[in-house]
Protein backbone atom coordinates (compact mmCIF):
# COMPACT_ATOMS: atom_id res chain seq x y z
CA UNK A 1 0.00 0.00 0.00
CA UNK A 2 1.40 3.41 -1.00
CA UNK A 3 0.78 6.58 0.97
CA UNK A 4 1.13 10.01 -0.48
CA UNK A 5 2.62 12.56 1.85
CA UNK A 6 1.78 16.20 1.45
CA UNK A 7 4.71 18.56 1.69
CA UNK A 8 4.70 20.77 4.75
CA UNK A 9 3.13 24.15 4.11
CA UNK A 10 5.18 27.15 4.99
CA UNK A 11 3.70 30.28 6.43
CA UNK A 12 4.31 33.34 4.29
CA UNK A 13 4.95 36.59 6.08
CA UNK A 14 3.81 39.59 4.09
CA UNK A 15 5.69 42.84 4.30
CA UNK A 16 3.92 46.07 5.31
CA UNK A 17 3.13 46.97 1.71
CA UNK A 18 0.89 43.94 1.28
CA UNK A 19 -1.02 44.12 4.55
CA UNK A 20 -4.55 45.44 4.48
CA UNK A 21 -5.01 48.43 6.70
CA UNK A 22 -8.21 48.42 8.72
CA UNK A 23 -9.87 51.65 9.79
CA UNK A 24 -12.27 52.32 12.59
CA UNK A 25 -15.25 53.87 10.81
CA UNK A 26 -17.67 55.88 12.89
CA UNK A 27 -20.70 58.04 12.22
CA UNK A 28 -19.71 61.67 12.78
CA UNK A 29 -23.24 62.84 13.35
CA UNK A 30 -25.82 61.84 15.90
CA UNK A 31 -27.54 59.50 13.45
CA UNK A 32 -28.55 56.23 15.02
CA UNK A 33 -27.97 52.91 13.32
CA UNK A 34 -31.09 51.36 11.87
CA UNK A 35 -32.51 47.91 11.37
CA UNK A 36 -34.01 46.29 8.29
CA UNK A 37 -36.64 43.70 9.15
CA UNK A 38 -37.92 40.93 6.90
CA UNK A 39 -41.69 41.50 6.87
CA UNK A 40 -44.43 40.92 4.34
CA UNK A 41 -43.16 37.51 3.33
CA UNK A 42 -45.52 35.39 1.19
CA UNK A 43 -47.67 32.81 2.98
CA UNK A 44 -46.48 29.97 0.73
CA UNK A 45 -43.06 29.98 2.43
CA UNK A 46 -44.58 29.33 5.90
CA UNK A 47 -43.34 25.78 6.23
CA UNK A 48 -40.21 23.97 7.31
CA UNK A 49 -37.51 23.40 4.71
CA UNK A 50 -34.49 21.17 5.25
CA UNK A 51 -30.99 22.13 4.12
CA UNK A 52 -28.57 19.44 5.25
CA UNK A 53 -28.85 19.17 9.03
CA UNK A 54 -30.66 22.52 9.32
CA UNK A 55 -34.40 23.11 9.42
CA UNK A 56 -35.57 26.59 8.47
CA UNK A 57 -38.82 28.46 8.15
CA UNK A 58 -38.36 31.46 5.81
CA UNK A 59 -41.73 32.95 6.81
CA UNK A 60 -40.82 33.19 10.49
CA UNK A 61 -37.18 33.97 9.56
CA UNK A 62 -35.75 31.13 11.67
CA UNK A 63 -33.21 28.36 11.15
CA UNK A 64 -31.81 25.66 13.42
CA UNK A 65 -28.22 25.98 12.18
CA UNK A 66 -25.36 27.16 14.38
CA UNK A 67 -24.67 30.21 12.20
CA UNK A 68 -28.23 31.49 12.66
CA UNK A 69 -28.16 30.80 16.40
CA UNK A 70 -24.93 32.77 16.81
CA UNK A 71 -25.89 35.66 14.52
CA UNK A 72 -29.55 36.15 15.42
CA UNK A 73 -28.75 36.73 19.09
CA UNK A 74 -26.96 39.96 18.18
CA UNK A 75 -29.90 41.55 16.38
CA UNK A 76 -33.63 42.11 16.66
CA UNK A 77 -35.92 39.29 15.47
CA UNK A 78 -36.26 39.31 11.64
CA UNK A 79 -33.29 41.69 11.20
CA UNK A 80 -31.55 41.02 7.87
CA UNK A 81 -28.12 41.18 9.54
CA UNK A 82 -28.92 38.11 11.68
CA UNK A 83 -29.65 35.74 8.82
CA UNK A 84 -27.67 32.60 8.05
CA UNK A 85 -26.55 31.41 4.62
CA UNK A 86 -29.52 28.98 4.41
CA UNK A 87 -32.09 31.77 4.66
CA UNK A 88 -30.10 34.10 2.40
CA UNK A 89 -29.92 31.45 -0.33
CA UNK A 90 -33.63 30.67 -0.03
CA UNK A 91 -34.68 34.33 -0.37
CA UNK A 92 -32.25 34.84 -3.23
CA UNK A 93 -33.54 31.86 -5.19
CA UNK A 94 -37.26 31.89 -4.40
CA UNK A 95 -38.47 35.45 -3.77
CA UNK A 96 -37.99 38.29 -6.23
CA UNK A 97 -39.40 41.36 -4.51
CA UNK A 98 -37.47 44.64 -4.10
CA UNK A 99 -37.87 44.79 -0.30
CA UNK A 100 -36.61 41.22 0.09
CA UNK A 101 -33.76 41.79 -2.38
CA UNK A 102 -32.48 44.75 -0.35
CA UNK A 103 -32.58 42.62 2.80
CA UNK A 104 -30.62 39.89 1.02
CA UNK A 105 -27.92 42.43 0.06
CA UNK A 106 -27.68 43.49 3.73
CA UNK A 107 -27.56 39.86 4.88
CA UNK A 108 -24.80 38.97 2.41
CA UNK A 109 -22.72 41.93 3.60
CA UNK A 110 -23.35 41.02 7.24
CA UNK A 111 -22.14 37.44 6.72
CA UNK A 112 -18.68 38.83 5.85
CA UNK A 113 -18.12 40.92 8.99
CA UNK A 114 -18.49 40.65 12.75
CA UNK A 115 -21.06 43.45 13.08
CA UNK A 116 -22.70 45.47 10.32
CA UNK A 117 -24.23 48.91 10.86
CA UNK A 118 -27.03 50.30 8.68
CA UNK A 119 -27.97 53.93 8.09
CA UNK A 120 -30.62 55.38 5.78
CA UNK A 121 -30.52 58.84 4.24
CA UNK A 122 -33.41 60.48 2.45
CA UNK A 123 -32.94 63.59 0.37
CA UNK A 124 -34.15 65.51 -2.65
CA UNK A 125 -31.88 63.55 -4.98
CA UNK A 126 -32.73 60.11 -3.66
CA UNK A 127 -33.02 57.65 -0.80
CA UNK A 128 -29.97 55.56 0.02
CA UNK A 129 -28.94 52.96 2.54
CA UNK A 130 -25.35 52.72 3.76
CA UNK A 131 -23.74 49.80 5.55
CA UNK A 132 -20.35 49.60 7.20
CA UNK A 133 -18.37 47.63 9.73
CA UNK A 134 -16.30 49.55 12.25
CA UNK A 135 -13.20 47.52 11.44
CA UNK A 136 -13.32 47.82 7.63
CA UNK A 137 -12.43 50.66 5.34
CA UNK A 138 -15.28 50.19 2.85
CA UNK A 139 -18.75 51.68 2.97
CA UNK A 140 -21.49 50.02 0.94
CA UNK A 141 -24.08 52.28 -0.69
CA UNK A 142 -27.42 50.72 -1.68
CA UNK A 143 -29.29 52.38 -4.52
CA UNK A 144 -32.66 51.53 -6.00
CA UNK A 145 -32.97 51.79 -9.74
CA UNK A 146 -35.07 49.11 -11.41
CA UNK A 147 -33.71 46.80 -8.68
CA UNK A 148 -31.61 47.31 -5.57
CA UNK A 149 -27.87 47.32 -6.20
CA UNK A 150 -24.85 48.43 -4.28
CA UNK A 151 -21.63 50.31 -4.85
CA UNK A 152 -18.56 50.25 -2.61
CA UNK A 153 -16.65 53.32 -1.44
CA UNK A 154 -13.15 53.12 0.05
CA UNK A 155 -13.09 55.69 2.83
CA UNK A 156 -9.31 55.51 3.26
CA UNK A 157 -8.55 56.26 -0.39
CA UNK A 158 -11.74 58.22 -1.13
CA UNK A 159 -12.53 56.28 -4.30
CA UNK A 160 -15.20 53.99 -5.70
CA UNK A 161 -14.52 50.30 -6.25
CA UNK A 162 -13.37 49.57 -9.79
CA UNK A 163 -13.68 53.30 -10.56
CA UNK A 164 -17.45 52.86 -10.96
CA UNK A 165 -19.36 55.51 -9.01
CA UNK A 166 -23.15 55.25 -8.73
CA UNK A 167 -25.66 57.71 -10.12
CA UNK A 168 -25.89 60.85 -7.95
CA UNK A 169 -22.22 60.46 -7.08
CA UNK A 170 -21.76 63.99 -5.74
CA UNK A 171 -24.76 63.81 -3.40
CA UNK A 172 -23.67 60.41 -2.06
CA UNK A 173 -20.06 61.53 -1.57
CA UNK A 174 -21.30 64.60 0.29
CA UNK A 175 -23.24 62.35 2.68
CA UNK A 176 -20.18 60.13 3.18
CA UNK A 177 -17.86 63.08 3.80
CA UNK A 178 -20.34 64.72 6.16
CA UNK A 179 -21.41 61.72 8.22
CA UNK A 180 -18.62 59.12 8.16
CA UNK A 181 -15.12 59.41 9.55
CA UNK A 182 -12.27 57.29 10.80
CA UNK A 183 -11.50 57.18 14.52
CA UNK A 184 -8.68 59.70 14.34
CA UNK A 185 -10.42 61.88 11.71
CA UNK A 186 -7.54 61.58 9.25
CA UNK A 187 -6.67 59.39 6.34
CA UNK A 188 -4.08 56.67 6.90
CA UNK A 189 -0.55 57.59 5.87
CA UNK A 190 -1.22 61.34 5.95
CA UNK A 191 -0.86 64.09 8.51
CA UNK A 192 -4.15 65.69 7.49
Amino acid sequence: MLFRVRPERRTRILDDLRQVEKLDIRLQSSLEGQVYLFTGLPDWCNKTYRRGDAAMNPYTVTCSCQQFTERSGKYQNRDARGLCRHLVNFYKQKINEPAINLGVLFAEAALKVEELHLVRFEGEEGNWWFSFAETANWIQVYIQDSAWMHASYDLSRQRWAYGLPPANRSAIEQIINTHFTTRNNKLPGTNE
